[in-house]
């Protein structure tokens, strides 16, 4: 699939035995101890599940694994996830996902995964560089998932769950270091408020890293220097019988360098001349220009999930507003004269909002419908100055609907053998008011599998799906 591509929609057909895991993690198509596997709950079919009984490639991180692997950002889960690369290194913000061959361009491309938080869509991909921290379990889901998660769920979807409170006090705190003078303190606090009948959480994370790369013309100033600070906090309460309402909010202030990626620019040329060190194999990692670049992202999200427990179904209500502004500048020509400095703005304000209603899990017919609509304001902004002189800016305004209706059906044909049909259609409306273009595209994405317990903890399945990337 070409990188330029801004719209793609792809199938697979997929036959799998499964058993588990990585030693790392679970996985259903690796293998591990029987005990282990059944111990693994997944939700990724928005009902609770045995790993093994799930006709896709999982690979499900639980709360050991998370903290035994020191889990704290999505390049950590690349690392221990089969066909799943991402890097974030370069600047605060800016990333490249890359899942079974299919890639996400870089900076402000849409990734190939649907990036869910506690059932919340990332709908900016400067989210996916945020900081994991005070994590109960994460999901990583291989090939099309865009008949139950929609959008950009081409390449699969990464579900991300929080801790929820506790009913009994709780509190923890973790103090760490690394290279390049990097401090990290993260504390959460659980427990019921008054007669038990609102329990909370709140927990933050704050890093800072001086950094290991020098401006060598700026006074050996670092380069690579990062600060973060993220908090969150959750209230659970039920104020009637059968009705479960699950507030949280949480706040992201990221800022760090930006534009180190050219090291070896010396002397006062417009172009930077080869890093001969660099060449042979002993690079110097020292960056000469003329200012020290810098990035930031200010994120907010609120969200409210309500469940109501109908006796024969559960109906699930989730909305959320999320606010997310970025700024990036550098020394684009990375030299010691004042030759091409951009500045970068990014700012979205997103509105999403899900219904869902879901059958009990104890009979042979089980389904899933569903209502998702989310909307979308967008403006991205590049100012350049050339040799001292200011460039005209460019300026995008960006409007995004989305409507989309889905639905999942599972039937056990034997007590071994599951026929599941899934299907979402998407009405998506892309709006650039700064140029007057605007369209409408619609994708109906299927899904198909039959799986088929060869024992307790072995599936075989055949699976068939569709999803698309949006833009």
């Amino acid at each position: 699939m070409p990188d330029d591509l801004s719209r793609a929609r792809v199938a697979v057909l997929a036959l799998t035995l499964t058993a588990t895991a990585l030693p790392a993690a679970h996985s259903s198509s690796q293998v591990v101890d029987d005990t282990a596997l059944e111990e693994i709950i997944v939700t990724s079919r928005y009902r609770a599940e045995k790993l093994v009984d799930v006709p896709d490639s999982i690979t499900a991180f639980t709360v050991d694994d998370i903290e035994r692997h020191r889990i704290e950002r999505v390049n950590r889960v690349a690392e221990l996830t089969p066909n799943l690369r991402f890097s974030d290194d370069q600047e605060v913000g800016v990333s490249t996902l890359v899942i079974r061959g299919v890639r996400q361009n870089r900076g402000t491309g849409q990734p190939p995964v649907s990036f869910r938080i506690d059932g919340v869509s990332a709908t900016n991909n400067l989210l996916t560089t945020q900081e994991l921290f005070d994590i109960e379990s994460i999901s990583v889901l291989r090939g099309p998932q865009g008949a139950l998660y929609g959008r950009n769920a081409i390449g699969g979807a990464i579900l991300v769950a929080t801790r929820q409170p506790t009913t009994a006090p709780e509190y923890g705190l973790r103090l760490s270091g690394a290279q390049g003078q990097d401090f990290t303190v993260a504390g959460s606090a659980s427990g019921p408020i008054g007669d038990d009948s609102v329990l909370y959480r709140a927990s933050f994370r704050v890093q800072d890293r001086e950094g290991q790369l020098r401006n060598a013309y700026l006074g050996n100033r670092f380069v690579d220097y990062k600060k973060s600070a993220a908090f969150r906090g959750r209230l659970l309460f039920n104020p009637t019988p059968g009705l479960t309402i699950d507030l949280r909010g949480q706040y992201l202030d990221q800022d760090g360098g930006s534009g180190y990626f050219m090291p070896g620019s010396e002397g006062f040329l417009p172009l930077p001349p080869p890093n001969p060190p660099l060449l042979f194999g002993n690079p110097t990692y020292e960056i000469q220009s003329n200012r020290i670049g810098e990035s930031l992202v200010r994120a907010g999200e609120v969200a409210a999930k309500i469940d109501y427990d109908l006796g024969w179904a559960t109906l699930t209500s989730i909305t959320s507003f999320t606010d997310v502004d970025s700024g990036n500048d550098q020394d684009l020509d990375q030299t010691l004269i004042e030759a091409i400095d951009i500045v970068v703005i990014d700012e979205s304000e997103t509105f999403a909002q899900e219904l869902r209603l879901v059958s009990d899990s104890d009979k042979a017919l089980r389904w899933v419908a569903g209502l998702q609509y989310f909307s979308q304001d967008r403006m991205r902004s590049l100012a350049t100055t050339f040799l001292g002189s200011p460039v005209p800016p460019a300026v995008q305004d960006l409007q995004l609907e989305d409507i989309a209706a889905f639905g999942n059906l599972s039937y056990d044909l034997t007590d071994k053998l599951e026929l599941t049909l899934a299907f979402r259609y998407d009405r998506e409306t892309p709006e650039d008011s700064t140029q007057g273009r605007r369209a409408t595209f619609r994708e109906w994405q299927p899904k198909a599998s039959l799986a088929y317990n060869l024992s307790e903890n072995v599936l075989g399945y055949l699976t068939v799906g569709k999803g698309f990337r949006a833009g």
